[in-house]
């Protein structure tokens, strides 16, 4: 018995079998829909808020020139889906100098939106706010406390 041929109603029907054929397995969306489209793995927010991140982390350690930046580390950014506001989480290496640290990035906001507009193509450029992520020391205190409770999990055992 031969393969049984697809039947092209329309031409619709047959561009979308041409193109599915030449698309790679994971780059078609499976399922029920009949076309052959890329599936797009994250929203365009997603993927415009990774290329911020790695930009105003460049932008703080070599353009910015403020002495009283100490070492900072950019965790994350939220955009909201128009692309016009987002919150860049960052973390500071000298704790004692968390609000110092900020005060001076925020005022600074408008020189780094400025250099962003100068290394994306965007139509708008987000609005920028800063905040210290505190998930790092979230994390750090979460560590220690099963770091404790496997202590005495060994002592009670040995």
């Amino acid at each position: 018995m031969e393969p049984q041929q697809p039947r092209f109603l329309f031409l619709r029907d047959l561009l979308c079998y041409f193109f599915h054929s030449l698309l790679p397995r994971w780059a078609v969306e499976e399922g029920p829909s009949r076309g052959a489209l890329p599936m797009r793995r994250y929203k365009r927010s997603t993927r415009v808020a990774d290329l911020v991140r790695m930009e105003v982390a460049d932008i703080i350690q070599n353009r910015l020139k403020d002495p009283r930046v100490g070492f900072v580390t950019v965790t994350d950014v939220k955009l909201s889906d128009d692309l016009k506001n987002g919150t860049v989480y960052m973390s500071v290496l000298d704790k004692a100098a968390h609000e110092e640290t900020l005060k001076v990035i925020n005022a600074s906001a408008g020189f780094i939106r400025t250099e962003l507009g100068h290394r994306l193509r965007l139509r708008f450029i987000p609005k920028l706010i800063f905040r210290i992520d505190e998930c790092v020391e979230r994390g750090a205190r979460i560590d220690a406390l099963l770091r404790g409770i496997q202590g005495d999990d060994d002592e009670g055992t040995a």
